[in-house]
Formats: C-alpha cells, sequence, structure tokens
C-alpha cells in the first residue's frame, strides 16, 4: 500500500509525543519526573529488543515517545519551580526591569526580576513579575528598581474550560501581577548585569528606540502596525486599527512568527545567493545554495534576537532553522518529517507551548500548506513560448492562485483553533490577506531591514515615511473589509472535546497520502455534530471571588450584575458568543445592588449577598445565591455558591441540565495540586 511505502514515523511520534504532553496537564496534578522517565525508558529499550519485529518496534516507540512527552512535562515543571503569590499584598520591591512594553493608549507594562520584596520569606518570592507603571513614567530594561507595588496572585481561568492566564504566566517565570504605587526609584545597577542579561537589556531598549522612532515618523494610522512588524513591539497600536485587522483575518501579521521569520530568513538568503551569482568563479564552483541558507540560518538568529526572542519568535525560529538546515544537508526543506522535527524540538523545552493557539494555528496551517503544495501545480496555469507580456501575466496570475490557496488553506486549517481559543471567525479573511500579505512581504519587511540598518546612521526616517505609506493601505485594506456585513462571526465556546477532534481530523488528512485521508471526515463529522448537539449554554457566569456575576436575561443575552471589570466582561460576552463590548453593557451592571448585596431577574434570579442580613429574604427567592461570606445551614437556594467553593474550585458557571435542573461547573478540579492554582 502506499501508506507503507511513505510511512511516515516520525510524523507519528511526534503526534504521540504531543499526546502525553496532553495528558500530563489534562490530570489534576504532575506525574512524577521518575515515573514518567522509568515508563518511557522501558519502552524504549523493549523498542530495542523488538528492532526487528517492525509492529513491536513501532508499537513500542509510540509507547516510548507518548511516556516522553509526559517527561518531558515533569522535567519542565521541575526546570521552572517558581514560587507564585497566594494572597493581595502591598510591599517594598527591588528589581532588575527585564522588559518595557509601552503601550499607545494603557499604562505601561514591566517585567522585574525581583531580587527583594518586603513581607515574603526568600523562598516566597516569585522570580518575575509583571507590574504595570503610571502613563508617565519613564523606565527601560536594565533598570534596578525600588518601588512600592501592590501584587495580586495569577489571573485564573474566568469560565470552566476557559483559558488558563496563570499557567501561561508561570512557565514565563512569573509569580505575580500587579502595579506600582507612588514613585519609583532608580539604584544602582551596575552589581546586577551579567554579560548575558546585560545585552538583553540592550536589545529591548533598542528596539523600544526604534518602535518609538518609527511610530513618530509615521504617525497614525499605520506607525503602531510598523513599528510591530519591525520591533514585535504591539504597544503603539490602537484598539480601533486591532479590531480592523481581526475583522479583516489579518491580525497574525503584527505577531513576530512563521510569517515574519520565512520573510526575514528568505532576504537574507535570496540577498546572499543573488549576490554570489554575480562573480562567475564562484557561482560556478561553490554550492552558493547551501551557503546562501547557511547565511539566512545567521539572519534568522539576529532577527529573532532583536525582535525579543518571544515564545511564539523562537518556536518559529526552530522551524525555519529546520528547514534551512535540510537545504543545508541536499534534504527537501518543506515536508511534514521537517516539520515533526521542528515540533519535537519544540516541545523537548517548551512542552506547554502544545496548550497555547499560537502553536496549535502555527502548526495547523504549516501542514496544511504542506500536504497541499504537490497538489497545487496542477491548478497552475501552463507557461507558454509567447511574448513576454504574456509571461509575465501567467507568472503574476499564477502567484495570486498560489496566494490565494494558500490563505484558504490556512484559514480553514486554523479555523477550529480560532473559534476555540478566540470565539470568532473572519469569512472575509481571505480578501484580507490576499490585500495585505504581498505589503507586507514585499514592502514592509525589506524596508523595515533596511531601516534597521539606517538606524545607527540617522538616515532611517526616509525608510520608515515609506513604510507608513505601505501599512497604511494594510489598515485602508482591513477598515474596508471591516465594513462587510458579518466581517466577524461570533461563536460560544466549544468543549474540549470538539477541539480534540478537530485535531485528529487535521491530522489525519494531512498525513495520510492514500484513500484513507478521506477518513477524516469521521472525526471532524463528530466534532460538528458535537458542536450542535451537545454545546452548553449557561445561564449565569460567577467570578472567582463572587463579587461579579453575569446572567442570562429574558431576551437570551448576558447582563451584568455586581463589580466586574472589562476584561472579565468581555471574557464572558466571548465565550457567550455575544459580540458586544463592555461599554454596550455597562448602563445595567449595578441595578439592583445596595449596602448588602445585589440581585437580579433573568431567566433566573440571582442574589451576590455581602452581608448575613440579606440572606433571610434572598435564600426565599433567588435561584442562584453567590455569597462572599459564610451561608446559614438554613438556606434552601437550589444553587448556593459560596466563598470557599470558589476559593477551592475557582470561578463557576450555572446551567441547566435535560431535567430543567441547575447545575454548578467551576474552572478547577477542588483537589488540583497544580502551582499556578495557588492564590485562589
Amino acid at each position: 500500500m502506499r501508506e507503507n511505502e511513505d510511512y511516515r514515523i516520525l510524523c507519528w511520534l511526534v503526534i504521540s509525543f504531543g499526546g502525553g504532553i496532553v495528558l500530563f496537564f489534562q490530570l489534576s496534578e504532575p506525574i512524577p519526573l521518575k515515573v514518567a522517565a522509568f515508563v518511557s525508558t522501558i519502552a524504549f529499550i523493549g523498542a530495542g529488543i523488538f528492532f526487528r519485529k517492525r509492529f513491536f518496534f513501532i508499537l513500542l516507540m509510540l509507547m516510548g515517545f507518548f511516556a516522553g512527552g509526559v517527561t518531558s512535562s515533569a522535567l519542565r515543571m521541575e526546570r521552572i519551580k517558581t514560587p507564585v503569590l497566594e494572597r493581595i499584598l502591598i510591599g517594598q520591591l527591588k528589581g532588575l526591569v527585564e522588559s518595557v512594553e509601552i503601550r499607545n493608549e494603557r499604562r505601561p507594562q514591566l517585567t522585574v526580576r525581583v531580587l527583594e520584596f518586603s513581607g515574603l520569606k526568600p523562598s516566597e518570592i516569585p522570580v518575575k513579575v509583571r507590574v504595570t507603571l503610571r502613563p508617565s513614567s519613564i523606565l527601560q530594561a536594565g533598570d534596578y528598581i525600588d518601588a512600592q507595588v501592590r501584587l495580586l496572585p495569577l489571573p485564573q481561568p474566568v469560565r470552566p474550560s476557559g483559558y488558563d492566564f496563570a499557567r501561561d504566566a508561570y512557565f514565563k517565570g512569573i509569580g505575580a501581577v500587579g502595579s506600582v504605587l507612588g514613585q519609583v526609584s532608580l539604584l544602582d545597577n551596575s552589581a546586577q548585569y551579567t554579560l548575558e542579561s546585560g545585552f538583553m537589556f540592550s536589545i529591548d531598549r533598542l528596539r523600544n528606540r526604534i518602535a518609538k522612532q518609527i511610530y513618530e515618523s509615521v504617525g497614525e494610522p499605520g506607525g503602531g502596525i510598523a513599528a510591530a512588524l519591525v520591533t514585535g513591539k504591539r504597544g503603539y497600536i490602537t484598539e480601533e486599527t486591532n479590531q480592523a485587522l481581526r475583522a479583516a483575518g489579518i491580525y497574525h501579521i503584527v505577531a513576530i512568527s512563521g510569517l515574519h521569520m520565512v520573510i526575514a530568513a528568505g532576504l537574507f538568503f535570496w540577498s546572499v545567493r543573488y549576490a554570489l551569482s554575480l562573480f562567475p568563479a564562484i557561482a560556478l564552483r561553490w554550492q552558493t545554495k547551501k551557503i546562501a541558507a547557511v547565511a539566512a540560518m545567521f539572519g534568522a538568529v539576529t532577527y529573532c534576537v532583536f525582535s525579543g526572542a518571544s515564545v511564539a519568535t523562537i518556536r518559529a525560529l526552530v522551524m525555519t532553522m529546520v528547514m534551512l538546515g535540510a537545504i543545508v544537508a541536499g534534504r527537501h526543506a518543506i515536508s511534514l518529517r521537517n516539520l515533526s522535527l521542528a515540533a519535537l524540538l519544540i516541545l523537548l523545552f517548551s512542552p506547554e507551548a502544545l496548550l497555547g493557539p499560537g502553536f496549535q494555528m502555527s502548526f495547523a496551517a504549516a501542514a496544511a500548506l504542506i500536504s497541499l503544495a504537490p497538489y497545487a501545480s496542477r491548478l497552475s496555469l501552463k507557461m507558454t513560448n509567447s511574448g513576454s507580456f504574456k509571461r509575465v501575466l501567467v507568472k503574476t496570475l499564477n502567484w495570486l492562485i498560489a496566494l490565494c490557496l494558500t490563505s484558504l488553506a490556512a484559514g480553514l486549517a486554523t479555523a477550529p483553533f480560532a473559534v476555540y481559543h478566540f470565539h470568532t471567525a473572519m469569512p472575509f479573511g481571505l480578501i484580507g490577506n490576499i490585500l495585505a500579505l504581498p505589503l507586507v512581504s514585499l514592502i514592509i519587511m525589506p524596508l523595515g531591514v533596511i531601516g534597521v540598518l539606517c538606524y545607527p546612521l540617522g538616515l532611517d526616517e526616509p525608510v520608515w515615511w515609506a513604510v507608513g505609506i505601505a501599512t497604511g493601505q494594510v489598515v485602508k485594506a482591513a477598515q474596508w473589509v471591516e465594513t462587510f456585513g458579518g466581517s466577524v462571526q461570533y461563536f460560544s465556546a466549544l468543549q474540549p472535546m470538539v477541539l480534540l477532534l478537530s485535531a485528529i481530523a487535521l491530522i489525519w488528512l494531512t498525513h495520510f497520502r492514500s484513500h484513507l485521508r478521506w477518513g477524516f471526515i469521521a472525526p471532524m463529522g463528530v466534532a460538528i455534530v458535537s458542536t450542535v448537539l451537545f454545546s452548553k449554554e449557561y445561564v449565569a457566569f460567577v467570578d472567582r471571588d463572587g463579587r461579579a456575576v453575569a446572567v442570562r436575561s429574558e431576551n437570551g443575552a448576558l447582563v451584568f450584575v455586581g463589580r466586574i471589570n472589562s476584561f472579565l466582561a468581555e471574557q464572558w460576552l466571548r465565550a457567550d458568543g455575544d459580540g458586544r463590548s463592555y461599554a454596550e453593557v455597562k448602563p445595567v451592571k449595578n441595578a439592583g445592588c445596595d449596602a448588602l448585596g445585589c440581585a437580579h431577574e433573568g431567566i433566573v434570579s440571582v442574589a451576590i449577598v455581602h452581608k448575613s442580613a440579606a440572606f433571610e429574604e434572598d435564600c426565599r427567592r433567588a435561584d442562584i445565591i453567590v455569597a462572599t461570606t459564610r451561608v446559614p445551614i438554613t438556606c434552601q437556594a437550589p444553587v448556593i455558591i459560596d466563598k470557599r467553593a470558589l476559593q477551592v474550585k475557582g470561578a463557576a458557571a450555572v446551567l441547566r441540565n435535560s431535567q430543567n435542573q441547575l447545575i454548578v461547573e467551576h474552572a478547577r478540579v477542588e483537589n488540583a495540586r497544580w502551582p499556578w492554582q495557588r492564590g485562589l
């Protein structure tokens, strides 16, 4: 059979490795490293013993890689081990500023490596914290600061199956978030530097200076996009521009990822190869393609470091280096095996990346494009011996066909992941990408490289002016697509099983090459049916501190009761498939509140109780009691969510089952023992 001839064992081994990672993080507590390592070692030893027995060898290798995924995750947990703040705390902080995110419309955000913090034992001090500053404050990476700060525990999921912000921060070494109170004092930092940290601080300062220079040179509306594309600093992009980019399906262009890394590496590759071709003695004797690939490797590493070396950028760098390494080795650069190798390298060192939308969408799009490549040539127009004009026309049409096919394939492959994580789909993303990507690939990125090279000479401003013209057109294109009716479609939150089935369907479609690939219809069909038949419509959401509730009104829309912030409100709205902004719902959020608590009548009646005097009345009439104090045993409300339940199990959501009973779900399992879940 064709599948036996083309067997992609490495691809399936990496998929098994990912399955082990998924299992590890789905449990209520970490699997001990020794247990995972023992199981994987036994499996690999068994594979060695049965090396000549193909079936048993492959089976044991799959088991070994599955256990290897668990081992990699457990090892990563051992390496991180940063203390996590368990309560709100105000104290004096001394630490090194590692990075500064300047924000055009909001307060600057610092990541600080903590050296001292009053009120905590050394073993309790988080390695890093993320804090916001007053807009007028001027700090930069490398500053040694002394400031009073208010720190909070890491933000937990706002609903069942919601995104775990605390886990994401924990694996970045961040153990608390908060804000700076008052003035910041600068201390002598000469004794705090290492060679590596000093270099990274210098890079962050340079990125912020160039980002500011680009923004001031270009202005609105394209200045923020230009700064993001060149430096990776997205703080200058206005919220209106962000919304337009999302509606057009091109927000991915402002996040330094695979697209940018490929363009940057490609610029170095083709520039070096073209320069070498100008010298016949070199072109005829040397392997210029391999030399250009090595040069592109250095260029890609340089771009990664300059753009901040974020997790997404490093992931894109690994993928690019594997492809370029294949060229140096004389192998096909674009293949599922190389993609699998890149995924394995990333997951070995950062297994938690598998759980994030960036990794999932990047590799889904790449797998789809690689699988499409053998069939794309069949749709290309054939070149003839006609005149030069017709040849140019044919090449242009083929380029447009390729752009449409790649945008469509990538969009379809990433759609389930986008709907699951962001609850949105952009049906006109194909149009947005066709309009924006040529400008990004052919004008903005090449000019960005030239501008950075001209910056030390003070000759960069004309370059940024030209970049601004192109980014301005990108914004206009996005705003035009945004005007289309239904440019953004909102979906209520999908269950994790739907995402898993969609991923299985994509893997099946891209990894089989014979008629077996049509088997992807089964898991995809089950995913679609599950979405329609088993979706959950919650009647209420409850915040983890018990002071805010979203309850469904008689017209089916959510209204807010109690004290709620914009972030929490929009997370709930998006999970409900509601496209309204916080400001549009804000006027009704304080209805029915007094000193004792809050109450609201919707599809169900909800009461938030702050003082015990309110229990007598609220327990008689409310369907759901949310209490920030102890609930008396005489309270007979159908659903009681007290402070203890929220502390132990996190945010809650209430739904009706088939028997019309109200059921409570929480964001975490009661006995979960993950380190980032402390402080609930």
